[in-house]
């Protein structure tokens, strides 16, 4: 039975207060890492949402909902779409550890890390380790993320690149931003690979740990 426990995965589930708990100064630059009650202002948004009509004070995916609602085309919409990912992708890691070395170390190749973060810290921090031959758990990012790419021709994700490893096709970034009353992450083929690993680990999961 022993064995048998030792064989199934530990899961662990972050949130953003998970990113947040290891850069609590901010990236290797100084930049605050945003969360949910404070993206409009750290990002600089206010001026943008306001000539939209809206309040900036609202919660953040209230107000893409809203505006989404409106006119999912609208140029608006692709101004905080292209700013949100343009802030998290330009993140830098800082060079000393933090919460992520810890994490990513103290787990095996079986086991598996879901992050809902956008931010690029724990996938930057898994090449430090991944260079180096360290055996390392699988990482899923369930709402997208700003240093993983989805091939539109074979399906493959990976790190930003020119082409697709697997099969030379196009790289598109994976899909930040979702109204928070249409979360329908089953039209996205990669987004849906990640809730259905993620469902598989859980079922099979000796521990899981929430953070």
């Amino acid at each position: 039975e022993l064995h048998r426990r030792t064989q199934r995965p530990h899961v662990v589930i972050l949130g953003a207060g998970a990113s947040v708990a290891a850069m609590p100064s901010g990236d290797a630059n100084g930049n605050r890492l945003p969360v949910m009650n404070n993206l409009v202002k750290v990002l600089g948004l206010e001026k943008v949402i306001q000539g939209a009509g809206h309040d900036p004070t609202l919660g953040f995916e209230s107000l893409y909902s809203k505006i989404h609602k409106n006119d999912p085309s609208s140029l608006v919409l692709k101004e905080i779409e292209a700013r949100v990912e343009g802030y998290f992708g330009a993140l830098v890691l800082p060079s000393q550890l933090t919460v992520y070395d810890h994490l990513l170390l103290s787990l095996r190749e079986k086991d598996a890390i879901f992050t809902f973060n956008w931010d690029p810290f724990l996938a930057d921090t898994y090449d430090r380790y991944e260079k180096a031959g360290i055996p390392l758990p699988s990482i899923f990012h369930l709402h997208g993320n700003v240093r993983v790419h989805v091939c539109v021709k074979c399906g493959e994700s990976s790190r930003p690149a020119a082409a697709c490893p697997q099969c030379g096709g196009p790289l598109h970034p994976s899909r930040l931003l979702y109204p928070i009353e249409q979360k329908d992450y089953a039209s996205d083929g990669f987004i849906r690979s990640q809730w259905d690993a993620a469902r598989a680990y859980i079922r099979d999961a000796v521990i899981i740990t929430i953070f």
